[in-house]
């Protein structure tokens, strides 16, 4: 005889229709004038989009293996949700040379974008550079053995794009009101999201400069190039008080600066010595970005503010005058050395009232390297990288050591002890950690309950600066090999033409700072749409090693 289960059960159906229409009209023109050569492109890009969904859902069945909302204890949830989206670019881009030597390029843009008001619907971006190939304008430079190649480039441009997730967060938006229809009354409710129509296109202003040369008959290639942008009216989910009747809202706000230069190097150490060729790609790059501004009166704005057990899981911050995105955490009193200040007598230290920052999300350096030997048929291809000048918080690390599975919660063999580099306040000091404070270092107060309580409920426990380490790292990226197999000699090359095979291994070797003990900093953790990066947990895809092998054959 069967046991009725104390719950009732569920049903629930959704239908989810999207319909994108997207149409481009091109119009192309080449021609040369003796020595001018014009190449101009012309067209319009149409997109529509339409997204619809319906629900249904009974939450109180009166037979609860019967999943079917017709057998249901009240009126079922239902409901329905329409977007739609147009928009329509109109752009023209023209490439003038002169010789073969000299070119310049310009372009421009305009769109037209329904998710904005009327008022700011239409925005233009243009763009223009310009290219002189000085080897082929002045022949002599390249009739010495050495320069082989020499270009200079410049450009100046503007991009636009809107960012709004929400495509109706211009207009005063209205969803069904909890606990109707009452009857035969329906009734709505004002989103929470405060609709803002004087939200604007994001602006990307950039400028750039480069040189590229060739030496020894093109063995050497060298490219630089420098550049800046500035993106401005940035579109960001503001957190409003509850008071407003608000919680969130859509503003423009903010310039952020991004600067940077960046190599690359190619070189071919061995060219066919015996059927053996080497070829060596160095690039590099380092860059920063800044926050400029925010908003009037603002000098600060967290990207993300998602909690866990009422910790503070992202760290991502925009900061005036601080690289972005800037990383604050919660940390415990320290005193001016950074040593943690403990109770002088249980042991343990207490939370500090106020973040604290710890260096930023992106890395500054970023350094690549491609080898490629090539033998008789067989090429192996490595590729390595290297990135360093950024933090991040593996709050990974907190939740294994509240679980009691890392091997950081085993100190001391979970027996009381003394926390390494801890000092305690001598009495009649500041509750402040001033230079006028007076600190000694502990050596004989002990943590008491370090089985448990110290990685479960401590002020350290509930902080995170403790899991903030350097995110720099070697990676061994890839290793292939193929081998071209000599179908000219095995089968005449009639029928087909090119055979090759391979084996790949992808991330098969990373470093790390011995500081990080928990995993790959490149995979961050993204909980919501924002723009939040710099932190990890135990939600995520671990990194994985990648096995495979390739055949290749043509006809």
């Amino acid at each position: 005889m069967g046991v009725s289960s104390p719950y009732s059960g569920s049903s629930s159906d959704a239908m989810y229709s999207k319909i994108n229409l997207s149409d481009d009209l091109l119009a192309r023109i080449n021609k040369d004038f003796g020595d001018f050569s014009a190449k101009i492109l012309m067209g319009t890009s149409l997109y529509s989009a339409r997204e619809q969904v319906l629900y249904d859902a009974a939450t109180a069945l009166v037979l609860p293996n019967l999943y079917n909302i017709s057998n249901r204890v009240g009126e079922p949830v239902v409901g329905q949700t329409t977007v739609e989206r147009n928009s329509l670019g109109v752009f023209a881009d023209g490439t003038f040379g002169y010789k073969n030597y000299a070119f310049i390029h310009v372009s421009g843009r305009n769109d037209w974008d329904s998710r904005l008001t009327k008022a700011n619907r239409s925005f233009f971006y243009p763009g223009a550079d310009l290219s002189l190939v000085l080897s082929d304008m002045l022949p002599a430079l390249k009739d010495g053995p050495v320069l082989s190649f020499l270009k200079v480039r410049a450009s100046m441009s503007k991009t636009g794009q809107i960012s709004v997730s929400n495509w109706y967060a211009t207009l005063p938006s209205y969803i069904a009101g909890a606990g109707f229809p009452y009857g035969n009354n329906a009734g709505f409710r004002v989103s929470p999201v405060l609709s803002n129509p004087n939200i604007q296109p994001e602006l990307t202003t950039e400028k750039e400069a480069g040189i590229e040369m060739s030496f020894l008959h093109n063995r050497i290639h060298l490219e630089t190039d420098v550049y800046q942008s500035n993106t401005k009216n940035q579109t960001i989910p503001a957190t409003v008080s509850s008071s407003t009747g608000y919680t969130a809202a859509y503003i423009n706000a903010g310039e952020l600066e991004t600067k940077g230069i960046e190599t690359d190097l190619k070189f071919t150490p061995v060219v066919n010595f015996s059927g053996f060729s080497w070829n060596l790609t160095l690039n590099h790059s380092y860059s920063t970005s800044e926050v400029l501004s925010i908003f009037p009166g603002l000098n600060e704005l967290p990207i993300n503010d998602g909690t866990a057990y009422g910790i503070a899981r992202s760290a991502s911050y925009a900061v005036v005058g601080q690289e972005f995105p800037a990383i604050k955490v919660t940390d415990v009193m320290r005193d001016p050395q950074g040593r943690m200040i403990v109770d002088a007598v249980t042991g343990l230290p207490k939370k500090n009232s106020q973040l604290v920052q710890m260096g930023h999300a992106n890395p500054n350096h970023i350094l690549g390297i491609i080898n490629t030997f090539s033998w008789k048929g067989f090429t192996l291809n490595i590729v390595a990288d290297y990135r360093t000048g950024n933090n991040i918080l593996n709050f990974v690390g907190n939740s294994l050591d509240f679980t009691g599975v890392s091997e950081h919660s085993t100190l001391n063999g979970r027996q009381p002890f003394v926390i390494p580099n801890s000092v305690i306040q001598t009495a009649g000091a500041s509750t402040e950690t001033t230079k006028d404070d007076k600190f000694v270092p502990n050596t004989n107060v002990l943590v008491t309950n370090a089985s448990r309580a110290f990685w479960v409920s401590s002020d350290y426990h509930n902080t995170n600066a403790a899991y903030v380490t350097s995110a720099a790292f070697w990676k061994l990226r890839e290793v292939a090999i193929t081998y071209d197999l000599p179908v000219d000699k095995l089968w005449g090359g009639k029928v087909l033409t090119g055979a090759q095979v391979g084996l790949i291994g992808r991330n098969l070797i990373m470093l790390r700072p011995k500081t990080n003990v928990w995993t790959d900093p490149e995979f961050n953790t993204n909980e919501t749409t924002s723009n939040a990066v710099g932190y990890t947990n135990e939600d995520q895809t671990p990194p994985t090693r990648v096995f495979g092998f390739s055949v290749k054959l043509t006809f």
